[in-house]
């Protein structure tokens, strides 16, 4: 009988992009990601965004406790996109991992993620976790919850490991798995959707468009405030939704606009 193929972990580039509010956000984020500072099997990026709250000496002085840690301070906020391409450029790994600074990784998350990353096809370009909130098949609904307990089911959760990639029509950028090969194919993020939104739907088309797939990690669950980085610079969040929502479907005409309900119950069939 041959002997079961080994499968080698792929490193991994944690890119953390932050803005304001570090006691709220980003401290919490990277306190929940330090272990990968001490492992070899990550890189572990942290960008600030042109924070003016006196976050960004903050971040800084945490990249520079941990001599692995690479870190970036942009004079000002360039978006979304505009942040995680400047992040992703210093990076090495095989993959990817774009990390909003409104997120939580409970313990066990990091180890999923390499197993499914190892595990997954060649023309899998794409993989984003269960979550908390999320505009689509990703959220997995805990409502009344306080982000402690979402992250202790987020824990409990990923004992239980199923080994499913649940395929999906975009993909939610709050926390998303890349292969750095398929990052470059496609340019990196379209920093034309400026501060943020629809970025992330119009990346998942191109994907899907170059002939690469993408799933959701039934294994991996990552806690995720929402909006917080939005909250902190008081945009218009509707004008700015609208503005790039047409930039979108200028670009793609058949992009299909699904509620959340409908991307859940596609995960759940």
């Amino acid at each position: 009988m041959a002997e079961e193929a080994v499968l080698t972990p792929p490193r991994l580039a944690l890119i953390v992009l932050s803005y304001q509010n570090f006691d709220d956000t980003t401290g919490p984020c990277l306190l929940s990601l330090a272990a990968a500072a001490h492992d070899l099997r990550f890189e572990v990026i942290v960008v600030d965004n042109g924070s003016t709250d006196g976050s960004e000496p903050r971040c800084e002085r945490w990249a520079s406790r941990r001599p692995s840690v690479q870190y970036l301070g942009l004079p000002k906020n360039l978006g979304f996109s505009g942040g995680m391409n400047a992040g992703a450029a210093m990076a090495k790994a095989d993959w990817l991992c774009l990390v909003n600074s409104d997120t939580i990784f409970p313990s066990g998350a990091l180890e999923s993620i390499l197993a499914t990353l190892a595990a997954a096809p060649a023309k899998m370009g794409m993989l984003g976790p269960v979550t908390n909130s999320a505009g689509n098949g990703q959220r997995l609904l805990l409502p009344g919850l306080s982000m402690a307990n979402v992250v202790q089911v987020g824990e409990k959760a990923m004992r239980l490991r199923t080994g499913l990639l649940i395929p999906t029509y975009r993909t939610d950028f709050f926390c998303v798995a890349i292969r750095r090969s398929v990052w470059r194919e496609l340019g990196g993020l379209d920093e034309k959707f400026g501060l943020g939104y629809f970025e992330d739907f119009d990346f998942s088309l191109r994907l899907a468009q170059a002939g690469y797939y993408q799933a959701i990690m039934e294994d991996v669950f990552i806690a995720h405030t929402g909006s917080a980085s939005f909250k902190a610079i008081r945009a218009d969040q509707k004008a700015l939704m609208r503005r790039n929502r047409n930039l979108l479907l200028q670009r793609h005409p058949d992009a299909k606009l699904e509620h959340a309900r409908v991307g859940n119950g596609r995960a759940l069939r």
